[in-house]
């Protein structure tokens, strides 16, 4: 409650926590390569963009690299091309800034740095992961010791996207020091080039709404295919293979064109049983956090490149979970929920939204929808009638563990398992909106009824150890005029344009019963009012005053 009642000064000396994980950290990378200036140059003359307006989107970390970046690009494309630095995102920084973007009328956004890889509302985006410092001998001799202790049948890796451009080598080293039986599969490569869903002007190959990239076996293989079928050697090819070629024997690798790269949407989520390793090569983050809950019942290793040294990820969800199913007991106890819009650029958020409104008005409860940009708990607690927060953000921020919040901040997954009473939670996690939506999953918001408890008899909080009874909002259409959908409303007007008062209002519920401050004292009758007169006019060099004024002004001079 501190952070929000505080007098604001620690703004002021607080210095900005950014990650100090750099881009550009491997001295044996030149700048443009660490920048990918070349491939970022060739995706935009190639991708057929029509506004020639390009956004480069960099996160705090690597701000200081932009003007780089940007003359680099601007040398190399020419002054038709018009480029626009976009900083200090509206939301976070690893999803893409569409509403940034659309200020400038950019037609594509370069993003740099850390993605979460949620797919775009509008527009295409083009990847820049860099490629972080990894230690690749270390990294396979550290997780091959590991393997060793496990009985699997198959190992999934999964990488950092700033790791991704060591990923293939890592598989192929790792499943030659492996037993014979263990079955390696990297996981789907993150895309550099993304699509929208609804985008119609992909290049040639590329299907609005289809993935191109897949998961491959240790060989690079498509998972599934012959791994054993020929392929061309540098004799077959009339260009040499360069430096990495140590024999005529070796395996070309072709480089991939931009319809092969552009994908519309993330890579497949992974999914694991107990018979499966998971693999997580990168520092502790969210998305590490993310692959512990959605995949409970496979053992997890995770590699952090920063210190050379792996550790077991498995059994800390245990905590994680505890926490969430709290945070959901308090959930269940509130009337008045908010919907904090997170993100502005995922492309299925606005059919979430609606969705979750549906849901909540459909239980009988009171909903705000709130965009708040990046979440802290002085926003929140601003709106304080709010008894509950479901946020609505990119799967790498949409668990809110801090416990500075006022109120519960739960996932929409959360929300769904609040109002469904009768549910019993097994320990499964979902942070995809997909899934959420699909009516044929049965995690589907549509495939679970609000429990049948009467909201008219008290029910035993599990989380105050009490008796409660919840307040009904929108049911039997209680109120007078209906609300239109979008509308978070504590007033409407009527036809005649003016005010109505809605009786229902959970807010003004709260500024009459719960409020201590209600505003400046109206002292209705108990003044006399004041009487209009005329004013100077004019422009300030020289005002005209009215007689009266001028009079006055005169005689207080005087004296």
């Amino acid at each position: 409650m501190a952070t929000i009642t505080n007098s604001g000064e620690d703004i002021i000396s607080n210095s900005l926590d950014v990650t100090q994980l750099d881009i550009a950290d491997d001295p044996s990378n030149s700048f443009e390569d660490s920048f990918e200036i070349p491939r970022t140059v060739d995706d935009i003359l190639n991708g057929g963009f029509t506004r020639n307006k390009i956004g480069l989107q960099f996160p705090d970390e690597l701000l200081h690299y932009s003007v780089g970046v940007f003359k680099s690009l601007e040398r190399h494309l020419g002054s038709d091309k018009k480029l626009y630095i976009l900083a200090d995102t509206t939301y976070n920084a690893c999803c893409v800034d569409e509403v940034a973007a659309q200020h400038v009328d950019a037609d594509v956004v370069v993003h740099y740095g850390h993605a979460c890889l949620e797919p775009t509302a509008r527009l295409p985006v083009i990847y820049v992961f860099g490629k972080r410092t990894i230690d690749v001998d270390s990294c396979v001799d550290a997780l091959s010791t590991s393997l060793r202790q496990k009985t699997a049948r198959e190992t999934i890796i999964s990488t950092d996207v700033a790791y991704a451009w060591k990923a293939q080598t890592i598989a192929d080293r790792l499943s030659q020091a492996v037993e014979d039986n263990m079955k390696v599969i990297l996981h789907g490569l993150p895309p550099t080039v993304a699509y929208p869903a609804a985008n119609s002007g992909a290049p040639a190959g590329v299907k609005p709404g289809e993935e191109v990239l897949q998961d491959h076996e240790a060989d690079g293989s498509p998972l599934g295919t012959d791994s054993t079928q020929e392929k061309p050697t540098c004799s077959d090819q009339k260009q040499s293979c360069g430096d990495t070629c140590t024999s005529c024997d070796c395996t070309v690798q072709q480089p991939l064109s931009l319809a092969q790269r552009a994908v519309s949407s993330e890579p497949k989520k992974i999914t694991a049983d107990e018979s499966t390793i998971i693999i997580y090569i990168g520092p502790p983050s969210l998305k590490l956090t993310n692959i512990v809950l959605t995949n409970r019942p496979a053992s997890i290793i995770a590699f952090d490149p920063t210190v050379n040294s792996t550790f077991e990820a498995t059994g800390t969800e245990n905590r994680l979970l505890q926490r969430r199913y709290a945070q959901v007991n308090k959930a269940k106890d509130c009337d008045v929920f908010g919907l904090a819009v997170g993100t502005l650029s995922t492309a299925s958020y606005l059919p979430l939204v609606k969705a979750l409104r549906a849901k909540l008005q459909k239980a009988s409860k009171k909903v705000y929808t709130v965009a708040v940009g990046k979440l802290n708990p002085a926003k929140l607690g601003n709106f304080a009638e709010i008894q509950c927060w479901c946020v609505i953000a990119c799967a790498e921020n949409s668990i809110v563990n801090s416990k500075e919040f006022h109120v519960p901040v739960i996932t929409p997954f959360e929300l769904e398992m609040a109002l469904d009473t009768d549910r019993i939670w097994t320990g499964e996690y979902v942070l995809d909106f997909s899934q959420l939506l699909d009516p044929s999953s049965k995690y589907s918001l549509e495939a679970h009824s609000e429990g049948g408890n009467d909201q008219d008899e008290p029910i035993f909080s599990a989380s105050t150890g009490k008796f409660i009874k919840h307040r009904k909002f929108n049911k039997d259409n209680e109120m007078d005029v209906p609300i239109a959908e979008g509308v978070d409303a504590l007033t409407l007007r009527t036809t005649e344009n003016a005010l109505q008062v809605m009786n229902n209002s959970a807010a003004g519920a709260y500024l009459q019963t719960e409020r201590s401050w209600k505003g400046l004292e109206v002292r209705e009758g108990q003044d006399e009012p004041s009487l209009l007169e005329s004013g100077r006019a004019g422009v300030a060099r020289g005002y005209t005053l009215p007689d009266t004024l001028a009079a006055s002004e005169s005689q207080s001079k005087s004296n």
